[in-house]
């Protein structure tokens, strides 16, 4: 079996991400190349599979980039498929998962040509803080957090007309939690929690990115956290029309101002996955991926 893990040509350090599973692929013995998705000499049916892993350069090129999801899965086994990047890679998906029940962060969702509703909707909801974010995105790149005043209410609206936000934004309000508890994110490989993390922001922000100067911790969850993130993984298998488990996913909580488990991020496309938190977690994913090959 050999393996193709995705990354991009424009951030050869991505895959720096992978380190530990690189590792541990080398050691035993699995075959298998980094290979960017954007290269024109790739020939991905000489794999038997195509893991997207670091295309973090995907945002901006979106049309292109799930146009080649399209074409790769049409030459070798694409993991995750085409359809669920396309689903993942726009977040109204997260108000097709609230339809079945998953509990996300209270949105509204803003075109640019509504931009001039904001200030109202945002009024009407009495938030205070609010997070301003596009619908395509990633790693919080062009997340904004503004006050609910004049000030903070014309930045929402020049967002929400800027160039980052063509597909649209959502609003929600600004959970003052995640500079305290921060963000989890739980790792599931074949439908099974491998481990989870606990990310933290530096003090005073809400970034929780190693990048922003975010820290990474091993978490142990409780059956609460559990049980939010499969019911969440649950409602995106009912939207999707899947039954099989995805051989990746990570789903990121963040807590509610009463210290409930809100939805914050299904990352199904191309998320980190904290291998240098969970030792076990490459020899799992392998598993995973050997077991969606039969």
């Amino acid at each position: 079996m050999r393996l193709a893990l995705v990354t991009c040509q424009s951030r050869p350090h991505a895959v720096e991400d992978d380190a530990a599973l690189f590792r541990h692929l080398r050691d035993v013995g699995q075959a298998f190349e980094s290979v960017s998705w954007d290269d024109p000499t790739a020939r991905w049916g000489d794999f038997d599979a195509a893991i997207v892993r670091t295309t973090w350069d995907y945002c901006p090129r979106l049309p292109e980039f799930l146009a080649w999801a399209r074409r790769a899965a049409a030459e070798t086994r694409l993991i995750n498929p085409p359809e669920v990047l396309t689903w993942n890679t726009n977040k109204r998906y997260l108000a097709a998962v609230a339809a079945e029940g998953a509990p996300i962060i209270p949105t509204e969702w803003v075109t640019p040509a509504e931009a001039d509703t904001l200030p109202a909707r945002l009024a009407a909801r009495g938030w205070g803080r609010a997070f301003v974010k596009p619908i395509v995105g990633a790693g919080s790149d062009h997340t904004l957090r503004v006050e609910d005043d004049p000030a903070g209410r014309a930045a929402a609206v020049a967002f929400v007309r800027s160039y980052p936000v063509a597909e649209g934004a959502m609003v929600q309000p600004y959970l003052e939690r995640v500079e305290s508890m921060g963000e989890l994110s739980l790792v599931y490989f074949g439908g099974e929690l491998s481990h989870a993390v606990r990310k933290v922001p530096p003090a005073g922000d809400f970034r929780v990115q190693v990048e922003w100067g975010g820290q990474y911790r091993a978490y142990t969850t409780s059956a609460e956290e559990r049980a939010v993130a499969e019911g969440c993984l649950a409602a995106a298998g009912q939207v999707l029309g899947r039954t099989a488990p995805l051989v990746y996913a990570r789903v990121d909580l963040l807590q509610s101002p009463e210290g409930r488990w809100w939805l914050n991020e299904l990352e199904l496309v191309e998320p980190s996955l904290y291998f240098e938190q969970a030792s076990d977690g490459p020899a799992r994913l392998l598993a995973a991926i050997r077991a969606a090959l039969g």
